[in-house]
């Protein structure tokens, strides 16, 4: 038996889920050739132990179905993370810019610095000090991220079509 790498195990099953991230993770359509699949690179105790790892680090989440049975879901953290591994140079751009105003009272500073940390994640560049800008479409994913730490009244979402020095910016983006 050949060693696994965990990581790339976690990795293995986020980037399987990537299709369903905008809406509930059931596997329901063909779960077992997903995870028989899976088991080609890795042992069904290690898959279940990064499973459990990644509800642990809150990638997924456990939801309960109507018929009784459990469903995973990818988080918003998750998200974040399975945007970082399929790499930001892998999506099209559309040709509209996305900037994100905020802010964010000295009160609430560690939401502030968190949801600053989330937007380079998500491979934001700082525009200006409280502004950030991204050409990929990340709305679904900034909206949770939002809500979920509660800083809707704060921050000012603008899609656009062109921005002054759009060719430095377009460099920083390598587009």
């Amino acid at each position: 038996m050949k060693p696994e790498n965990k990581t790339s195990i976690l990795e293995s099953i986020l980037l399987g889920l990537l299709p369903y991230t905008k809406e509930n993770i059931d596997l329901v359509y063909n779960p077992r050739k997903f995870f028989r699949d899976l088991e080609k690179i890795a042992t069904k105790n290690t898959i279940s132990s990064t499973i459990y790892r990644a509800k642990q680090y809150g990638y997924l989440k456990e939801v309960e179905l109507d018929n009784n049975k459990k469903s995973l879901q990818v988080t918003p953290k998750g998200k974040m993370k399975i945007y970082k591994l399929i790499g930001k140079e892998n999506r099209a751009w559309d040709g509209k810019w996305r900037l994100i105003f905020f802010d964010i009272p000295e009160k609430q500073r560690h939401k502030r610095d968190f949801f600053r940390r989330k937007l380079k994640e998500l491979g934001f560049k700082q525009y200006q000090l409280s502004a950030w800008i991204c050409p990929f479409d990340f709305a679904d994913e900034i909206d949770e991220l939002i809500y979920e730490i509660g800083i809707n009244k704060y921050v000012q979402y603008i899609i656009g079509e062109s921005i002054k020095g759009e060719g430095d910016i377009k460099r920083l983006f390598n587009i």
